[in-house]
This record gives C-alpha cells, sequence and structure tokens, in this order.
C-alpha cells in the first residue's frame, strides 16, 4: 500500500511539470524547425473552403497582388523571414513553386492547411 501511494505522489509533480505551456520562444523553435524542415518537400494544398490558398508575389508590399489559387501541388523552395522582435520573426513565409510553374510566397499561417505529398505518414503541424 505504502507503496503504490509513493508512486502516485511521485508522478504528480512529473505530470504538472510536464503539462506547463510553451512559451513563446520554445513556439517560435518549433515553428522555424517545422519550416526547415519543409524546404525541399512536396505539397499540396487543402482548403476546406475549395478557394486554394493565397499565393503572393512579393513578401515585401504588393499585398494587393496577391491571388487565391488551386494548387495541385507545390514544392517549398526556400524560407523568407521578416523582422525579429523580442526573439519572434514578425513575419514568416514560404517560397515556393507550383506543379504549373508558378513561384511565390505562402504565409507560415497557412502551414495548417499543407498536405504533405513527400512522405505522406508526416502530420500536418508538429
Amino acid at each position: 500500500m505504502r507503496l503504490i501511494i509513493l508512486t502516485i505522489s511521485t508522478l504528480v509533480p512529473i505530470v504538472a511539470a510536464t503539462a506547463q505551456p510553451l512559451s513563446p520562444g520554445d513556439i517560435e523553435k518549433r515553428q522555424l524547425a517545422t519550416m526547415r524542415s519543409d524546404v525541399g518537400r512536396l505539397f499540396r494544398g487543402a482548403n476546406p473552403d475549395n478557394e486554394g490558398l493565397e499565393l503572393c508575389p512579393s513578401v515585401y508590399g504588393r499585398f494587393s497582388e496577391c491571388e487565391l489559387v488551386s494548387l495541385a501541388s507545390f514544392k517549398v523552395t526556400g524560407l523568407v523571414l521578416g523582422n525579429k522582435t523580442d526573439g519572434i520573426y514578425l513575419a514568416k513565409f514560404y517560397k515556393i513553386r507550383t506543379s504549373a510553374g508558378l513561384v511565390g510566397y505562402i504565409s507560415f499561417r497557412r502551414r495548417d492547411r499543407f498536405v504533405d505529398l513527400t512522405s505522406p505518414s508526416r502530420s500536418n503541424m508538429r
């Protein structure tokens, strides 16, 4: 009986310690790791509203020229990170090339709509 009580009381602080919310810096590190691992990978867009993903010709201004495009597939060819404030990048973009040859930028905020064609077992967002 004592052994069981000791084991349970020992586990409670461990569970409580691991349930701590992530700091903004930890979240940023995870996002950057995801972005870096996506470079060179092939994806398709999965938009629940079937309106496509917003593809922009530039990450600096020209946002009025962004358009919703249906992407059969696209490859992440690079990353563009905006200014950094308090250890957090204010803007994060993927540079992509579509299967139709279009080149542009998609915001990291849309990463949850990427379906990995390179390795179907990978989750959409780590």
